[in-house]
């Protein structure tokens, strides 16, 4: 299988990233890279994929794909991933990354630091890291990830070689969740059209029949507000289903933290805690608390997302584009409405939306953005 093949539908961003990786091509490569593109467009698969594939210019002997699994879990020396689970990266985050950025590779020739989401550096954050910009050792590369270029600070960006992503054809997802995952070709079709081409929330949906149920609900529920009571209700409903589920993943993280941390010391997931090491297992969950806060936000996020694509469905319908529904499964109830509302009608309920996705991140509670947002429906 083709070692860029999970960047579907990417052929300019890989025909980039594969002559950088290039070893004729080594004398040219950018020092700072700045990977752009909607959310399951790939910019972390992308980032660590461009990073195996440099690093295998020094150490051909073990493959691409080795040196990609070593990046992805953390155990690569000369690879520095900087993943939040957290509402944002701070400075002294920052400026101990920065300060690994003068360190020499170990067994590759260069130094790599992947910033997952760079969008989510504070003010000060983003300012230590254009200082590591502005005199950057010649061993290391950055490579940030971000939804788009405006999330980031001109100075930064005028200072990186952009690679632009695009959404993945749900097609091509769905293909990919086939042949990679060996997902039954119906049901891979059906979460790649859900997810909009998002091929981790695909997976994610065709992994884990919950989520999916999730994700159906939330169209049913919603598609029966009548008053300002129901409104209310399904704002509850919705948001307490949303927020388990972000519990629940920050519980896996934890447990999946605290298994490496017992690993790299040798010992099983069951294995009792030595004292010298419970003082780490106790950071781990000390944790929970920060980690929550964002997983609930992310999680109320998808909702609000999901509830996008019954816009664009309700605007399919109002205008007779003919193209098919996302939300199939609600067709019937869906014409209807979408045939009692004009355009207008359904681009505010839209905007209420989109409201809500930017209240989220600015401390407002999420189950009241998200009563705001059903409540529109009631003045359309």
């Amino acid at each position: 299988m083709d070692f860029w093949s999970e960047l579907v539908g990417q052929e300019g961003a890989v025909a980039t990233l594969q002559s950088a990786a290039d070893p004729k091509n080594n004398a040219d490569l950018a020092h700072a890279w700045l990977i752009t593109g909607p959310p399951g467009s790939g910019r972390y698969n992308a980032a660590t994929l461009f990073a195996a594939a440099l690093i295998h210019n020094a150490n051909s002997d073990v493959s691409r794909e080795t040196l990609r699994e070593q990046i992805v879990s953390g155990n690569h020396p000369d690879v520095t991933l900087v993943r939040t689970y957290t509402s944002g990266i701070n400075v002294s985050e920052m400026r101990k990354v920065a300060a690994e950025a003068y360190y020499l590779p170990t067994t590759a020739n260069k130094k790599i630091i992947i910033i997952e989401d760079a969008d989510r550096m504070n003010a000060y954050a983003a300012n230590s890291l254009l200082k590591a910009l502005e005199e950057p050792p010649a061993t290391t590369v950055w490579i940030l990830c971000a939804p788009a270029e405006s999330d980031l600070l001109p100075t930064i960006r005028s200072r990186t070689r952009l690679v632009r992503l695009v959404t993945p054809d749900p097609a091509k997802t769905a293909a990919l969740l086939s042949a990679h995952s060996g997902i039954d070709a119906d049901l891979a079709a059906r979460v790649a059209r859900l997810a909009q081409g998002h091929i981790g929330m695909a997976r994610a949906l065709a992994q884990k029949p919950e989520l999916l149920q999730l994700r159906e609900d939330t169209i049913t529920e919603v598609l029966r507000i009548q008053s300002l009571s129901d409104a209310m209700t399904v704002a509850a409903k919705l948001h307490s289903a949303a927020t388990e589920h972000g519990e629940a993943q920050v519980d896996e993280r934890i447990i999946r933290k605290k298994n490496e941390i017992k690993h790299a010391y040798g010992l099983a997931p069951n294995d009792p805690v030595p004292r010298e090491l419970s003082g780490e297992l106790t950071k781990i969950e000390a944790m929970r608390k920060t980690w929550l806060t964002r997983a609930n936000i992310d999680a109320v996020d998808r909702v609000l997302l999901d509830l996008l694509t019954l816009c664009r469905d309700l605007f399919t319908v109002q205008l007779k584009t003919g193209a098919p529904l996302i939300n199939s499964a609600q067709e019937q109830r869906i014409t209807a409405l979408g045939a009692a509302l004009t355009p207008a009608q359904i681009a505010t309920f839209m905007t209420a939306l989109e409201k809500a996705r930017i209240h989220i991140t600015r401390n407002v509670r999420s189950r009241d953005a998200l009563e705001a947002a059903l409540i529109s429906l009631l003045t359309i």
